[in-house]
């Protein structure tokens, strides 16, 4: 009984922490593509370079803004003849001076909050027109509500249904020396002296398998880390995402978090696995 609760421990540890591990990459992973998403503030021509410079400072004072950077026309004039190859003879007639507007590229912090912002920017004079992704914007964040909301159902789930097998199991355990805890019981021993061999035996289970599943879990994490970061695999710079979470980083959290759960998780169960059978 004792090997089949450290496995199914071990088992529901690994289901929660899988689970969880792909959560927070997947959230990541949508914070970085939400952080691409630029604002492009267009300026009205015969600016001098003082009025330009308090544009970019009432930008910034707007709020909610995380960064501001000025995009010359002739800086825009250049790349756009960068991306345009074998078209010298086009831009011979447009000659060197830039039809482009100077603008400003600005990042949002919140993007929940993105329409307060694009109003207070559009009445700063001087800005021509501004233009911003609203659409792609929406469909992110409603995408980061509804997986959040995902992500709490699923977790809560897995918690549950990992408590009420642990709980069977633990349970069973402790069914097969019920007359152990009887006569005990019957001699004198306190409802304490009793539940205390349980809840240390299931606090041992529990780190026992805490360790096992974590340190499975960062060994599966870390191949699928290094696959992906050592493949030509061109998904995550498609989409401007630098990758997985480093192993490194969640290390020490995850096993914490893992040693922590199964041990908390796996002593309560026990301990309150004895209760029917202290009353003799």
């Amino acid at each position: 009984m004792s090997l089949a609760s450290f496995c199914v421990l071990t088992v529901s540890m690994l289901l929660i922490g899988f689970t969880f591990l792909f959560l927070i990459n997947l959230n990541m992973m949508i914070g970085d593509v939400e952080a691409q998403n630029e604002v492009i503030v267009f300026l009205d021509d015969n600016l001098s370079d003082t009025q330009t410079e308090l544009i970019g400072q009432e930008i910034i004072a707007v709020g909610n803004v995380s960064s501001v950077v000025f995009y010359s026309k002739e800086q825009g004039f250049e790349d756009i003849k960068s991306r345009i190859p074998n078209s010298a003879e086009l831009f011979e007639y447009i000659g060197d001076d830039s039809p482009l507007p100077d603008s400003y590229r600005v990042k949002i912090a919140d993007l929940d909050e993105i329409s307060t912002a694009l109003m207070a920017i559009n009445r700063i004079e001087g800005i021509s027109q501004v233009q911003a992704p609203t659409d792609f914007i929406g469909i992110l964040t409603s995408l980061r509500s509804a997986f959040t909301v995902i992500a709490g159902a699923v977790l809560a789930a897995l918690l549950i249904v990992c408590i009420i097998v642990i709980s069977n199991t633990a349970r069973a355990s402790v069914d097969t020396r019920r007359r152990e805890i009887t006569i005990m019981k019957l001699v004198g021993a306190t409802n304490e002296f009793i539940r205390i061999p349980f809840f240390i035996e299931g606090l041992s289970m529990g780190i026992l398998s805490g360790a096992f599943s974590a340190a499975l879990s960062y060994i599966t994490y870390n191949m699928i880390d290094n696959l992906l970061t050592n493949s030509d695999t061109t998904l995550f710079t498609a989409l401007g995402i630098g990758g997985l979470i480093p192993p490194g980083t969640l290390a020490l959290p995850y096993i914490a978090a893992t040693i922590g759960g199964g041990a908390l998780i796996s002593a309560i169960v026990t301990g309150f696995s004895t209760h029917k059978y202290l009353k003799v």
